[in-house]
């Protein structure tokens, strides 16, 4: 998943410069017994999210690092307000 990711950040950033990434991915290996179903169209429907983004700063350069950074996680119980 975080190769598809640093492709992902790299693209975006190599052709509209956009700096501020997050993406939302269902954790299907959450093993907590919260469902995951998978519907007719293969979409995922997870009550477990990892949240990721991207800092393009290291050390003192800006823009050359493209690696996806896991911020958080989401389980079940969070979910509930929305």
């Amino acid at each position: 998943m975080n190769n598809f990711l640093n492709e992902v950040i790299y693209k975006m950033w190599l052709h509209f410069k956009i700096v501020n990434i997050v993406f939302m991915i269902p954790r299907l290996d959450s093993g907590d017994g919260c469902d995951v179903n998978e519907d007719m169209y293969g979409m995922v429907d997870s009550r477990n999210i990892d949240i990721y983004s991207w800092f393009p700063y290291k050390g003192n350069k800006c823009a050359d690092y493209f690696d996806a950074v896991l911020v958080d996680q989401c389980g079940c119980e969070n979910l509930d307000a929305f």
